[in-house]
């Protein structure tokens, strides 16, 4: 088999120091490796604020009013004379209802911001480098 002289310049050349004297050339072929991994960063932030709005309420509310009506009645002679009204001879309080609008805080839920993760799949492409060795202008399957 041919001697093959060393490349000087090439790492893990056998020729090296820690080489045995005598022992075939040999070199170390490297790769690089992909390791992924994440890292967890701030993308914004978020916090509750309380706002007033005001929209406008309709409510249908029934109200009632007094009202009079004269009644005429024949006079008999023999009933009683009827008593006087409550207002006085002649007179009659009347009523009515005005609507009346109470507005009124209440709690009616609460609120909070809760956080969890989502978990989604992310394809990640990258390029590698790998090292090969070849023999140098020789043909190592000819015999020769």
């Amino acid at each position: 088999m041919p001697q093959v002289p060393a490349d000087p310049t090439g790492p893990g050349v056998g020729s090296g120091p820690g080489a045995a004297a005598g022992a075939p050339p040999a070199m170390t072929r490297s790769e690089e490796r992909l390791r992924v991994g994440t890292t967890r960063v701030p993308v914004e932030r978020a916090r509750l604020v309380r706002r007033v709005v005001t929209e406008t309420r309709t409510v249908t509310v029934e109200v009632a009013h007094d009202e009079v009506e004269l009644v005429r009645e024949p006079w008999d002679g023999a009933a009683a004379a009827p008593d006087a009204p409550a207002g006085g001879p002649g007179w009659l309080v009347l009523y009515r209802e005005e609507v009346e609008v109470v507005r009124r805080r209440v709690p009616v839920e609460r609120v909070r911001l809760d956080v969890y993760p989502v978990t989604e799949q992310r394809q990640v492409e990258a390029e590698v480098r790998a090292e090969r060795i070849e023999l140098d202008g020789r043909d190592v399957d000819s015999a020769g």
